[in-house]
Formats: C-alpha cells, sequence, structure tokens
C-alpha cells in the first residue's frame, strides 16, 4: 500500500484539527485565556452571551477538567489526535 499521500497529508490534517478543536472549545467558552462561567437555567446552559441545551453541560465539564490536568494547548492536541485517528480508521 503507498502510504506517501497519507504522510504529506497527516501534518496538514494535523494543524486543521487543532485549529477546528480550538474554535469548537472557544465556541463553548473554553479559550487559552481562560474558562468562561456557565450558568445552568431549567434546560438551557448559559456560556456567556450563549444558550446552549442542557446535555452539553457533562461534556463541557468534561472539557473543563481536561484543560485544568494537562493545559490548554495539549489538551486540544489530544481530542485533535482523537478526532484524526477516527477519521483515518474509517
Amino acid at each position: 500500500m503507498n502510504t506517501a499521500n497519507i504522510k504529506k497529508y497527516a501534518p496538514k490534517a494535523r494543524n486543521n484539527f487543532i485549529a477546528a478543536v480550538t474554535k469548537q472549545a472557544a465556541r463553548y467558552g473554553i479559550t487559552a485565556k481562560g474558562t468562561e462561567p456557565m450558568e445552568q437555567r431549567g434546560d438551557i446552559a448559559l456560556i456567556g452571551e450563549n444558550a446552549f441545551p442542557k446535555a452539553i453541560a457533562p461534556a463541557r465539564k468534561a472539557l473543563e477538567r481536561m484543560v485544568e490536568q494537562m493545559g490548554f494547548a495539549q489538551a486540544m492536541e489530544q481530542a485533535a489526535y482523537s478526532w484524526f485517528n477516527r477519521l483515518c480508521a474509517i
């Protein structure tokens, strides 16, 4: 099997996945600068001025813990790596 194309694509994909994961984390109030507080009101989770379904709360809390444990950059790297592996498995 010729893996040359994958070897060329992998570094670009890594950077793209890190950017996408970082953008999504920022959407949920988690950035390299800090974490916005999340307030739950009924069926809604308020993060900054944005409202989300309260179902995102457990995943966001898990991401918060991950960022606290390993730092923002490393957490984004690990999440991107996980998504890249999932894509390659397909």
